[in-house]
Formats: structure tokens, C-alpha cells, sequence
């Protein structure tokens, strides 16, 4: 008997370590790929969950997602999620730092405006930041949702849009989440489904429905809790499945020349092009900003050496650099050919403490974020009531 229980915890403990040099091997294609490396949760049974251990939790109200057949995905946040100073309405936030405001900020964009994620700045986003600039004139509701591109900005405006009352201004913060294999093979998305998602594209062409629900299956909400570089991985390989699977069928697309290629940059400008003009139906000034991140030529690729931001720098793959260097030199020429759209990519650099991953701000970058735009809306202001 003790030879069999020893047998078993042998055995186990094999096992484990064979699963985590699984885990080990996924984390660092990540970072060879320049995607986001995640850090297992082993803290999370012992943390409370006001912790930042808790917040950055998949299964976390603020964090999880569910399917949506238009936008891919939206908050799942069963009510339980607890803005900073900020109220949930629908699937936006409200910051109302005073009720006698009537005007309305409407922003959009990715992690990077999101109010719902807590665990980046500790809930001072740039939306938050600028609502408490502006409080004397305009309240903010912020619609941004990790992960979303301009295609969904575009869809959730298109959806909206009509639905909201006194909108003055609404803006995007955008860029960073535009890399062309994002939301599916940039080599059939392209030209097979330049404008839906992968995860839309794979359901409309099966005709199944995907729960991108988190904590829809307890078994691999764990698995994902203590693996989460594999399991991420594998719930990922479903659509790019599909995406070689249309291969063939992008091929006999290209032989007919019925469809011409729209690549990420192209995408961008389309969407936000389409974004503007549904903006101005509804009677809203809108603007693009084409956003600043770490990594970029010049100034964003200086930081402070020894400073917190420098050694956040030294975490980016050369991969995961040259990836957002092109795309950004394809976003640059197109932002100056937009009259509504701004270039702010050189703004809230890496001088020390700006950034609270390579990727997102702290609360001292989206200060400077927020206060750049609001000067900017401030001088639009101006020049419509003097003209």
C-alpha cells in the first residue's frame, strides 16, 4: 500500500513539473512573440480580493468577458465590479464628478481606456483622469473594453451612438491594438474577413456558438489560474485553426481578383473614417488620437536608465518592437491624413515613471494623457464659438 501511494505522489509530482515546463516553454514563445506574458495566480486563494493579484484574476467581474455576436466580446460583469469614483450603466461607466453637467465626453478604446480594469493605474485611466479636468463642463462615460480595435469602436458606436443624449465630443484613444494579427491570420483576414473578428468570422462560417465566458467551466478557469500561458494558448487556437482551414478558399478569392487586400493599417483608417462620419449624423465633434506607447521610434524607445520605466523596456521582445515599430509608421502617415484624427504617440514617454507595463500607463502617464487632450478639446472649443 505504501509503495502504491508512494508510486502516486511520485508520479503527481512528475507530472506537475512536466506541466510547467509546458507552462515555461508557452511564456516564453510569448515573449519571443512580443504577446503578453501571464503570471500564474498561486496568491489568489490566500489574497483578499481588493488585491492586485485578485484584480488581474481572469474569472475577476472587471476582467471577465462574455461573447457578443456584434462586438466579439463585452464585460461580464454581473454587477460585482467596483469602479474608482465611476458608476456602470449598460456595458459603459460614467464618471459624474458633477451631476449638474449635462455635456458629455464619450472615449473609446482598449485596455488603455477601459474603465472597468482596475488593476492598471488603480482605476485613474485616462477617462477618469479627464473627467476630473473637465467636471466643470462635462461628464465622461467611457466605453472602452481591453482588446477592442477600431472595428469595434466603430461597431459600438454604430449600436449606440443614437441611444446617448448630449454628446458633444467623442474620442478614441487608439493604435497599439491594431497589430494585424490581433484578431485573427493578418494572411486570410486580409482578405477573407478584413472586417470581423476571427472568433465572428468562425461562427458565422460554422454557425456554433463560442462562450468566451471565462467561468463557464470551473475545471479550466483552474487550469487557466495556475497554467495560464498553455491554457491561453490552447482557447486561442480554435480560430486560427479556422484561419488555415481558409487558406485555400483566400486563394481561389484572389485568383477571381473579386476582393482587393485591406490590411491592419487600412483597416484603421476605414473604420476610423466611418467612425467620424457617424459621429457628425449625430450632431458630436470626434477624434482620433493615435496613442503613445513604449517602443516606439524616438523618444519612446529612450527611457530613463536604472528608472522603473527603463526596466519595463527591457522586458519588450525585439519581436514584439518590430511588430508595433511597422505598424506605427503605416498609422503616422495615415493619422496626418485625417483632419480629425491627432498624433500624440510622442507624449507621457518612458522618463521614469509613466508606464505600468510596456503596454499600458500608470496613473502619471494617463495624467499626462488626459491633460493633453483636454487641451486640445479646449482649443476646439474655443475656435467654434469664436467662428
Amino acid at each position: 500500500m505504501i509503495r502504491y501511494i508512494k508510486f502516486l505522489l511520485v508520479n503527481f509530482f512528475i507530472t506537475i513539473i512536466l506541466l510547467y515546463m509546458v507552462e515555461f516553454s508557452f511564456a516564453a514563445y510569448n515573449h519571443i512573440k512580443g504577446n503578453q506574458v501571464i503570471k500564474p495566480f498561486f496568491n489568489n486563494f490566500i489574497e483578499t480580493e481588493l488585491s492586485e493579484i485578485a484584480l488581474n484574476a481572469p474569472e475577476h467581474p472587471c476582467i471577465e468577458m462574455k461573447t457578443d455576436v456584434l462586438l466579439n466580446y463585452v464585460h461580464n460583469h454581473r454587477d460585482k465590479c467596483e469602479i474608482k469614483d465611476g458608476y456602470i450603466y449598460d456595458e459603459y461607466v460614467l464618471y459624474n464628478f458633477n451631476e449638474s453637467n449635462e455635456k458629455i465626453i464619450l472615449t473609446l478604446g482598449g485596455s488603455t481606456t477601459s474603465g472597468y480594469y482596475q488593476h492598471y493605474a488603480h482605476g485613474e485611466t485616462y477617462p477618469y483622469l479627464l473627467g476630473k479636468i473637465s467636471s466643470r463642463e462635462y461628464s465622461v462615460i467611457n466605453g472602452g473594453v481591453g482588446g477592442y480595435q477600431s472595428l469595434q469602436d466603430l461597431y459600438k458606436y454604430l449600436r449606440d451612438g443614437p441611444r446617448f443624449q448630449n454628446v458633444e465630443y467623442v474620442i478614441s484613444l487608439t493604435g497599439i491594438n491594431e497589430l494585424p494579427d490581433k484578431h485573427g491570420l493578418n494572411s486570410i483576414r486580409r482578405l477573407q474577413y478584413p472586417f470581423l473578428s476571427s472568433t465572428q468570422f468562425y461562427m458565422n462560417f460554422n454557425q456554433i456558438w463560442v462562450d468566451k465566458r471565462v467561468s463557464s467551466n470551473p475545471v479550466l478557469l483552474h487550469l487557466k489560474r495556475f497554467f495560464p500561458n498553455f491554457m491561453s494558448s490552447i482557447i486561442k487556437t480554435t480560430p486560427k485553426i479556422q484561419d488555415k482551414k481558409f487558406k485555400g478558399n483566400a486563394t481561389k478569392l484572389e485568383g477571381k481578383k473579386i476582393f482587393k487586400y485591406i490590411d491592419a493599417a487600412d483597416r484603421w483608417q476605414v473604420n476610423m473614417e466611418r467612425l467620424n462620419a457617424l459621429v457628425e449624423l449625430n450632431g458630436s465633434k470626434f477624434f482620433a488620437f493615435l496613442q503613445p506607447t513604449m517602443g516606439l521610434p524616438g523618444i519612446q524607445s529612450t527611457p530613463k536608465p536604472g528608472s522603473k520605466d527603463f526596466k519595463l523596456y527591457e522586458t519588450m521582445s525585439d519581436n514584439y518592437l518590430e511588430r508595433i515599430q511597422s505598424l506605427y509608421s503605416e498609422l503616422v502617415i495615415r493619422c496626418k491624413m485625417l483632419d480629425f484624427c491627432i498624433d500624440i504617440s510622442n507624449i507621457a514617454p518612458p522618463s521614469g515613471n509613466n508606464y505600468y507595463n510596456a503596454r499600458h500607463h500608470n496613473a502619471n502617464g494617463n495624467k499626462i494623457i488626459a491633460e493633453h487632450i483636454w487641451e486640445i478639446l479646449k482649443k476646439d472649443k474655443i475656435k467654434k464659438n469664436s467662428s
